[in-house]
């Protein structure tokens, strides 16, 4: 079991990390984190186990909440990517990197527009595009800009999508990024 797992941990490693779900005498369900170590003494050899354990619930539910947003962007027709304030990819979906013909999302991180699509940076669309991120980072939380456009997919397909673009912001209020969301219409 767990519990067998952490001697063996101990034993081999010196060390043991282990996060498990308990369930509290009042029917609470917590996950906890515990870390163990071998404290030993001036012959060398191990006199005691020290650890901490820690209540590590919210920060569970945290990322089961990110997971299942992240699988909402990835599974998305629609077109999403985040940008820093250099307008660089951050993180898009599967259907980003598709029409632009990339075969993974990865491909695109740290790259603008103008290199994804290769073309000029003053070239059109990617002009527009691009001062679209710009202004859109000067809104308000909440605020958007919103415009229909065509689309050319690198296929030579053309797409009519509805693009919203809007200012990202951290936790602590400040401007991280632009994100974007096209939408076939």
């Amino acid at each position: 079991g767990v519990n067998d797992q952490v001697k063996k941990d101990l034993a081999e490693k010196g060390y043991a990390y282990r996060e498990c779900r308990i369930v509290r005498s009042d029917g609470a369900i917590r996950w906890i984190s515990d870390r163990s170590k071998l404290a030993y003494g001036d012959d060398g050899l191990p006199v005691r186990v020290e650890g901490v354990v820690s209540d590590v619930t919210e920060r569970k539910r945290s990322e089961k909440q990110l997971s299942a947003l992240a699988a909402v962007v990835e599974q998305s027709e629609d077109l999403i990517a985040v940008k820093d304030l250099d307008l660089r990819v951050v993180a898009a979906n599967t259907a980003f990197a598709k029409i632009s013909g990339h075969a993974s999302a990865r491909e695109l991180i740290g790259k603008t527009d103008a290199e994804i699509f290769g073309v000029p940076p003053g070239a059109e669309p990617v002009r527009t595009s691009m001062e679209d991120d710009r202004n859109a980072q000067r809104l308000r939380p909440g605020e958007r800009l919103t415009r229909e456009e065509a689309l050319v997919a690198a296929s030579g397909g053309v797409r009519h999508v509805l693009t919203k673009k809007y200012p990202v912001f951290d936790a602590h209020r400040k401007l991280i990024g632009t994100g974007h969301i096209s939408t076939d219409i």
